[in-house]
């Protein structure tokens, strides 16, 4: 009886370790093709009193983070940096992202996104900042099985 129990018992390891490996052998599989779809664009630099594009049209930038975030106000809000220079912009809490497409042009890539959030100064309290990611993510067409026309944009392969 104890000879059975003994096989048993070492059957079971050899089991256990058997789908332990393949466990970690097809995990990195399923990750791989979800990070596939979405890719992050190059992240240019931009630096203070620099106009961009923003979420409500041209706006100034008046500070950057050491992460590569940088806060922006709006060229409508006349911002004296006299009174304050505003480089101490802190995030007011919730995060709106930023959608632009590719209108169909691409062939590989259906949109790209970034976060910003609303921010305040800390020194002078005004409020009407906002911060934005670093960088663009690019996200990939997406297709039906079998299909060649885009699910989110309409673009034909």
């Amino acid at each position: 009886m104890m000879s059975v129990l003994s096989k048993l018992k070492g059957k079971t390891i050899v089991l256990g370790l058997a789908t332990a490996l393949a466990t970690v052998a097809v995990c990195p599989a399923f990750a791989s093709e979800a990070t596939t779809t979405i890719e992050v664009a190059d992240s240019f630099e931009v630096a203070v009193n620099d106009i961009i594009d923003g979420v409500d049209g041209k706006e100034r930038v008046v500070s950057s983070f050491d992460d590569g975030r940088y806060a922006t106000v709006s060229l409508k809000d006349a911002v004296n940096p006299s009174t304050c220079p505003h480089t101490e912009i802190m995030g007011m809490g919730k995060k709106y992202q930023q959608k632009v497409s590719f209108n169909k042009s691409d062939s590989t890539y259906c949109y790209k996104y970034r976060y910003w959030e609303e921010g305040r100064c800390v020194r002078c309290g005004k409020q009407g900042f906002k911060i934005y990611d670093a960088s663009w993510t690019n996200v990939k067409h997406k297709y039906k099985l079998f299909g060649n026309t885009c699910t989110e944009c309409g673009y034909v392969k």
